[in-house]
């Protein structure tokens, strides 16, 4: 373990932690205090909140969406996945972010189906509907390339820390032909980091995290960045990332861009972490790399909503 890879900012009270990750005062005062108090229950404790990731309930419009879909459930060794397929033809398999689920990745699911592919969405273990509480990085890679397998799949698109769980999952010889990328982080590393400050622990405490981290997943977490996880042989690849994305900054998609070779980059201004997923000119780009041709008249203009560097 490299320290200076996984250190806190020098003064955490001036970097802005995501929303995701951000405490009320008085939960962070507390936490603080444990850090400083008992270090290694604070330790035991933050590995276990930070792999426990929040459940959100998709609401009525995303239970009528599902309706018009074939819902099936996928077996795995940690338990039963949540899925859903539509139409037919090349399969796109759809791989949310953490804390997310299928409702997440609805936006991409017509224009698709519009180009001739089908579609499958699925909520990750202990997310959505699936089943389990406690997960990370390595049980999401592990499970999206079985519903890889499961549907036959050679496309996909990945959200925010799904497109991690994506690039693994390549890494460890899932045969796969192009994929897009939007709006991910280029290391964990910085997850954990982003994590921590959000509680106010200390540098000993995340010290200590990554410690137990390592031991449970079996990994040198200073391995898990992107240019340690690229394929030397993977699919074709597509980033999309956006210029106002408080939640993963954009040096992310240069390093992320750089490891992988790309093959198209959109840069977004102005859509946010969210946006991209359901700005439409970025998704008929995401749709036409794969190899569809959705029947639009004529493109939206680049400076709408997305931009090609």
């Amino acid at each position: 373990m490299s320290e200076a890879a996984i250190s806190l900012p020098e003064n955490s009270t001036n970097v802005r932690v995501p929303n995701r990750f951000r405490m009320p005062p008085a939960v962070r005062v507390g936490f603080r205090a444990l850090s400083l108090l008992a270090p290694p229950l604070a330790a035991k404790l933050g590995v276990h909140l930070f792999s426990r990731p929040p459940r959100k309930k998709p609401g009525a419009s995303w239970d009528q969406f599902a309706a018009t879909a074939h819902p099936f459930r996928i077996a795995t060794a940690e338990g039963e996945l949540d899925a859903w397929s539509w139409g037919d033809g090349p399969t796109v398999v759809l791989h949310h972010g953490w804390g997310g689920g299928a409702a997440q990745m609805r936006g991409l699911v017509q224009p698709l189906l519009d180009a001739g592919f089908s579609v499958v969405a699925y909520d990750a273990y202990a997310h959505g509907t699936s089943d389990g509480t406690i997960t990370n990085i390595l049980y999401m890679a592990k499970h999206f390339a079985q519903v890889m397998h499961r549907v036959d799949a050679k496309y996909a698109i990945a959200y925010s820390l799904g497109t991690g769980g994506a690039t693994i999952a390549a890494r460890d010889g899932l045969p796969i032909d192009r994929m897009a990328l939007i709006s991910g982080p280029a290391d964990m590393p910085f997850y954990l980091r982003q994590f921590a400050d959000g509680l106010g622990f200390t540098q000993g405490v995340l010290d200590r995290m990554v410690t137990r981290i390592e031991s449970q997943f079996g990994v040198d977490w200073e391995d898990m960045v992107v240019e340690k996880l690229v394929p030397a042989k993977g699919p074709k690849v597509m980033v999309v990332h956006d210029d106002s994305d408080d939640d993963i900054p954009m040096e992310h998609v240069t390093r992320v861009g750089a490891a992988w070779g790309v093959h198209d980059h959109i840069i977004t201004k102005g859509l946010g972490h969210r946006g991209p997923l359901r700005d439409e000119s970025v998704i008929r780009r995401v749709v036409e790399f794969l190899g569809g041709k959705p029947p639009i008249a004529a493109p939206a203009p680049l400076s709408s909503g997305a931009a090609e560097v």
